[in-house]
Order: C-alpha cells, then structure tokens, then sequence
C-alpha cells in the first residue's frame, strides 16, 4: 500500500525540505500539492482524489507516520497517514 506514494516522497524529499513542518498530498506518483495546514491538505486531498485514497504526509527530516481512520477519531503512530473516503 502506497508503494508509489512513498517513492514519490522520497525522490522529492529533498526539495519539500524547503517546506518543512508542511503537508504533502501525494496520489500515485503525483504530488497533488503542499499545504501549510494538515486541514488545507486534507480539504485538497478530498477534492482533488474524490473518493480515491490518497497519502498525506507531514514533511520532516526525520519522519513520524500515523494512520487515521475515517470511522474513527483516534490516531497511532504506527503507518502511513491515509484517508480512504467511504
């Protein structure tokens, strides 16, 4: 899961650098935009994935990964923050 999203990531990581502490969303091996907010990037995400799943990554030198559930409101620190519309 995610395999191209995170490839994509990591060729560019060294320019979203510059941006660091903002949002990335990633769709395949696209990167659809970088937001100042997780809000604005999730809000982007939604409408420019519709109900495809998307990756939405915060941009770090060393990175922490979570997974948000859509039926949920809890988060781990355990996977890749995703978002699969129902």
């Amino acid at each position: 899961m995610f395999e191209a999203e995170l490839a994509a990531y990591e060729a560019a990581k060294p320019e979203l650098l510059d941006r660091e502490g903002h949002y990335v969303v990633i769709r395949g091996d696209r990167i659809v935009g970088v937001f100042a907010s997780l809000d604005e990037a999730y809000a982007s995400g939604v409408t420019e994935c519709g109900t495809e799943q998307f990756f939405l990554h915060r941009i770090a030198r060393v990175d922490t990964v979570a997974v948000l559930s859509p039926l949920t409101s809890k988060a781990t620190t355990a996977s890749i923050l995703s978002y699969t519309p129902l």
